[in-house]
């Protein structure tokens, strides 16, 4: 990735912004997802981008979310504002709803205009382990 020295990536259920220029991430995942069930829906999925120390201004992007047995979704997004070279920029992704059918493995692939390697946050859906029941006695 050109754009910038570092980047972090992480899943989470909100991205919210605070008062003295702070950004509180809500609900953040591991590198899975657990359900109970499945079909599920949750009322949003972020995914909160982190580049330090930018290198050149970031062009408008697209975004696909890939995920298990569910047509991508893909949108296309402007030039994020206020960019200055040299500085730290955050964008915050967000599908809503969320909408998961089956378990299996996902993917945001982000694609910045100038580049022809994505930026890729991969993830797994799991559904959680039903715990085994001790055998009775008779």
């Amino acid at each position: 990735m050109e754009f910038a020295d570092k980047i972090n990536t992480i899943l989470c259920d909100d991205v919210r912004e605070e008062v003295g220029n702070k950004t509180s991430l809500m609900g953040i995942y591991p590198e899975s997802m657990v359900f109970e069930k499945l079909p599920a829906i949750l009322p949003k999925l972020c995914l909160f981008v982190m580049l330090i120390k930018t290198k050149k201004r970031i062009p408008k992007f697209e975004v696909t979310l890939t995920t298990p047995r569910a047509e991508p979704i893909r949108n296309a997004l402007p030039e994020p504002p206020n960019q200055q070279i040299g500085g730290n920029l955050n964008l915050a992704i967000v599908i809503s709803p969320f909408r998961i059918n089956s378990p299996g493995e996902a993917k945001f692939e982000i694609y910045f205009e100038e580049e022809t390697k994505p930026l890729v946050h991969k993830f797994g859906i799991h559904l959680a382990k039903k715990p085994r029941r001790a055998p009775t006695k008779k």
